[in-house]
């Protein structure tokens, strides 16, 4: 389990986010929820390496420390636990408020952090990594509530995703072993939902590819293409393919669909360079595994 009272690396210096002056209200109880948010400009987003699931990494500088902007990029009602992407909770569609204000919605919102954490973390104060992975865990239980319009699959890809890389921080700070496991378990939801997602807005189910903004981290959007290039990345390092044949009908798939992010034209707006070589590097690794299982000798 998880101590939600975790000090020291758990520290968000001030000059890294903001608490605003004016509370919104939470659109399912109504109750005050005072927002932090990231404080953008002088430096704090020195970007490092793009990693291989897309997260950005940014440089450790002495005034700002470290900094993961995604981690903010979760707002969660102290009260009712009602959580979700900033612009959902904002505006979330009237119907929710039935269905998630009801005490045994509530009850199943603490049950399950009390599940996987130690206690329910108090929100009402500053954020911290823990914090920050109960309100996107909460949050994916809550995009289940959500209509279609609101591309809750989608959504629920985006936060599973960003809390499988929540516990890659806090496994590099020491948190406990135990986050290897949740970790694994997010990065496996994460597969099943972006194969879903994609899967959806190709019958119509959910159009996500019009959504704004796909992320998944907050500082670059890599739109439609990042989406198909999670899906692959996902399957090829979490999907249980039981045999060979599983393995080579799903992989030849993946392998089509990344030739199409980088087989056509140079790196542009659309296709930033590095999306192009991750890709390519994802499809050489598909490839040579499917040369192994088509080989004479594998057969």
């Amino acid at each position: 389990m998880i101590a939600v009272d975790f000090v020291g690396s758990e520290d968000t210096r001030e000059s890294v986010s903001f608490v605003r002056d004016e509370p919104i209200s939470c659109p399912i109880c109504d109750e005050d929820v005072f927002v932090e948010d990231f404080r953008f400009g002088r430096g704090r987003m020195d970007a490092g390496e793009l990693y291989e699931d897309l997260q950005r990494e940014y440089k450790y500088t002495e005034e700002f420390g470290e900094v993961f902007p995604f981690m903010f990029y979760v707002y969660t009602c102290p009260n009712c636990y009602f959580s979700a992407l900033p612009r959902d909770f904002q505006s979330a569609p009237p119907y929710l408020a039935n269905i998630l204000s009801t005490d045994e919605a509530i009850q199943k919102r603490e049950q399950l952090i009390r599940s996987m954490f130690s206690d329910i973390p108090d929100f009402s104060k500053r954020m911290t990594l823990t914090r920050s992975l109960v309100g996107y865990v909460l949050a994916i239980w809550c995009y289940q509530h959500f209509k279609k319009q609101g591309v809750p699959t989608y959504k629920q890809a985006v936060c599973t995703l960003r809390s499988a890389w929540l516990c890659k921080i806090m496994l590099h700070h020491k948190y406990g072993d135990y986050l290897e496991q949740l970790k694994a378990i997010f990065y496996r939801k994460a597969q099943y939902l972006y194969s879903k997602c994609i899967q959806l807005d190709s019958s119509g189910g959910e159009s996500f590819s019009n959504e704004s903004y796909l992320g998944p981290d907050i500082d670059k959007d890599f739109g439609y293409e990042g989406v198909v290039y999670l899906s692959a990345w996902l399957t090829f390092h979490y999907s249980f393919m039981p045999t060979d044949h599983i393995k080579e009908t799903v992989l030849h798939k993946h392998r089509n669909n990344l030739s199409r992010i980088f087989g056509f034209g140079k790196a542009k707006k659309e296709k930033p360079s590095a999306l192009l070589r991750i890709a390519r590097n994802l499809y050489e690794q598909i490839d040579g595994i499917l040369r192994e299982i088509e080989s004479p000798i594998h057969t």
